[in-house]
């Protein structure tokens, strides 16, 4: 069973910039789809799967999100992850957009060790207790 731990405030605006991030991929997704139905020629097939991918993506975020403000362990690994694969994607337009990138990276660190936090901390518990 996991077991919830009470989140403190860093925890609590680590969650609320997951669920932003989820917001901001659910507008991405509203964003492809709608291109698809309103703009030029495009390959349908494409920006539909981009769309949906973003969708799928937001959902699932907005559960890690919700996790993460409850204070489920099995929602840091996914924080984690996301946030590694945000940092790798600012990488790569670091050269085109470089304030972007940096904000990216900069968000991607502060949920990261809000993450790695919350892990240590409960690891320092359970060895007081046991």
């Amino acid at each position: 069973m996991t077991r919830l731990r009470v989140p403190d405030v860093i925890d609590r605006a680590a969650a609320v910039i997951l669920a932003i991030e989820a917001a901001a991929l659910l507008g991405i997704g509203v964003g492809y789809a709608i291109y698809t139905a309103v703009g030029p020629q495009v390959d349908v097939p494409a920006v539909v799967g981009v769309a949906a991918f973003a969708l799928v993506m937001a959902v699932g975020l907005a559960f890690v999100a919700r996790g993460f403000a409850r204070g489920a362990r099995w929602s840091r690994g996914a924080a984690l992850t996301w946030q590694v694969l945000q940092a790798a994607a600012a990488a790569v337009v670091m050269g085109a957009a470089p304030v972007v990138a940096v904000t990216i990276l900069l968000i991607s660190a502060a949920v990261a060790a809000a993450a790695m936090r919350a892990s240590a901390r409960d690891a320092r518990a359970e060895a007081h207790e046991g």
